[in-house]
């Protein structure tokens, strides 16, 4: 055990165990935050999809109310072909569905949901990397260390908002795009090692 010859078995074994559930942890919150900046992505492409699209139909209805003849560029004319109440109610539609919905807003929340997440994970990784190979923090202060994270983390699923299963899906298959592309550098995450030696 080099370093460590005047750890205990029995200490390393506890040692171990408790590594084993904080890289559980680390495991978790490293693929929910992953998610969340996902999901923070595309609602706020979303959101600004929604604010050009709802731009243009608002510019069409106004060429329609004020000028003659039709515009030259295929989607404008496309839609400049409808009437004005039909563009009207799309503008309807779209507006309440940003109200409602709110892509910009939601887009902030995941985003700051996740970025609380993953403070609390680089957090975690230090508990690991740290405190659990200092000979100074015993088992009681490691242990009263790794209930409070795992408290701030049930606190953190309570608070931020909350995602359904397809971001679930979206994630993984983004995964397995990093990993089959060429032109994509992709690594699976990997815990930190546990060098203080071998439980037996």
């Amino acid at each position: 055990m080099g370093p460590y010859d005047e750890f205990e078995v029995q200490e390393l074994q506890r040692r171990y165990s408790l590594y084993t559930r904080a890289v559980s942890t680390a495991s978790a919150l490293h693929f929910t935050y992953k998610r969340k900046y996902l999901a923070a992505e595309w609602v706020g492409r979303l959101g600004w999809f929604m604010d050009l699209f709802t731009g243009i139909v608002g510019i069409i209805l106004l060429y329609v109310l004020t000028r003659e003849g039709n515009p030259t560029f295929p989607l404008i004319a496309h839609l400049s072909s409808l009437n004005p109440p039909d563009l009207a109610i799309i503008l309807l539609v779209t507006s309440l569905i940003s109200s409602f919905y709110g892509p910009k807003l939601r887009s902030r929340d995941y985003y700051n949901g996740g970025q609380e997440l993953q403070e609390l994970y680089d957090d975690v990784i230090d508990f690991i990397v740290v405190d659990l190979h200092s000979q100074e923090q015993d088992m009681g202060e490691l242990h009263d260390k790794y209930i409070e994270l795992n408290k701030i983390r049930h606190e953190l699923n309570q608070t931020t908002p909350q995602l359904g299963g397809h971001w679930y899906k979206l994630i993984k298959l983004k995964q397995w795009y990093n990993q089959t592309a060429p032109w994509k550098e992709y690594s699976d995450w990997e815990p930190p090692e546990f060098n203080i030696g071998s439980p037996k």
